[in-house]
């Protein structure tokens, strides 16, 4: 089990690893990865003493993006198109 802190809205740090992005968390279990930490690991998300976030395994969340909308969880794809934009 990996605990982790979330501070402000960009910020995660666990491990000796910070991820400063738009999805924090989800910015950290790739930099986990990288670091060579076990796909399979459970990870717990504080926010001060307060318990905000459980992710099953870092593997299964750095394969996800935010929404589209900024709700809820999509899969990550490795190339995004401008095929909409090329649409329109």
């Amino acid at each position: 089990m990996i605990r982790a802190e979330v501070t402000g809205s960009e910020r995660c740090t666990a491990e000796g690893i910070t991820a400063k992005t738009s999805s924090p968390v989800i910015g950290l279990c790739q930099k986990l990865l990288k670091a060579g930490h076990d796909p399979e690991t459970p990870m717990e998300v504080y926010r001060g003493a307060t318990l905000a976030l459980q992710i099953r395994s870092i593997g299964e969340a750095a394969r996800l993006s935010v929404g589209s909308h900024g709700v809820g969880f999509i899969p990550r794809r490795k190339v995004r198109t401008g095929l909409a934009h090329a649409l329109i």
